[in-house]
């Protein structure tokens, strides 16, 4: 669970007793520009945490100046004290910027510190263990399942390492049976085929199977019966 999610979460408790409107109301308008502490209690997920934070920016309209000099203030415990150390005049490697703008900034930029501090071996190894067991499932859509499937291997192969097979096999060897032949059958004839193509080819065969689904029925529906005349 991502920290916005945490969030919303609490939110929901807290306004259980209250009118829904209100929930929606802070869902829609006040969730998307909240910045959110790191860690928050038991949810320790840095890259989840990272986005979040560059989403709530983004809705505030902060430029990653301004996004460096408050950051700090979002930190808590034991990143708090790493991101002291790192800005310090002292500091190796010391941190002075948000993101890399330019060929060798990574070292002194936070974003790419900061994954490389908390984005540990034992985060990786789980969520390679997530990523092998995830299967599609009964009753979830290829939508839901792809969004599992890219979020897990951003957080493995942060340095945008895999080639396009190796995230193809990853999204397509859990999919539902009869989706994954007709992908693969697709697929072969595709130029340089990418995950975002497979996503978006299975889809379409998810979305004929339901089209087709329902017409079925509807041929072989029971006609009504009619009330005798009087």
């Amino acid at each position: 669970m991502s920290d916005y999610s945490y969030l919303l979460q609490q939110l929901e408790e807290h306004f259980e007793a209250y009118n829904k409107n209100d929930l929606d109301f802070i869902k829609l308008n006040l969730l998307p520009s909240c910045l959110i502490c790191f860690p928050i209690e038991e949810q320790f997920n840095p890259i989840e945490w990272l986005d979040d934070f560059e989403r709530a920016a983004t809705a505030n309209q902060y430029d990653n100046k301004y996004k460096f000099q408050i950051v700090g203030g979002y930190l808590q415990g034991f990143s708090a004290t790493w991101f002291l150390q790192k800005t310090n005049d002292n500091a190796q490697q010391r941190i002075i910027r948000w993101t890399p703008a330019n060929a060798g900034e990574d070292n002194t930029s936070f974003t790419t510190q900061f994954e490389t501090k908390f984005r540990t071996p034992i985060l990786i190894s789980k969520w390679r263990m997530e990523l092998e067991k995830k299967t599609q499932g009964p009753g979830k859509i290829v939508t839901e399942y792809a969004k599992v499937i890219k979020k897990l291997i951003k957080h493995i192969d942060s340095g945008r390492n895999w080639t396009k097979e190796q995230k193809i096999h990853s999204f397509t060897k859990k999919l539902k049976t009869d989706l994954s032949y007709a992908l693969w059958s697709l697929l072969v004839l595709k130029n340089n085929p990418t995950m975002d193509m497979a996503i978006e080819l299975v889809q379409k065969i998810e979305d004929n199977q339901r089209m087709h689904l329902r017409s079925t029925f509807s041929v072989f529906a029971p006609a009504p019966v009619m009330a005798p005349a009087p």
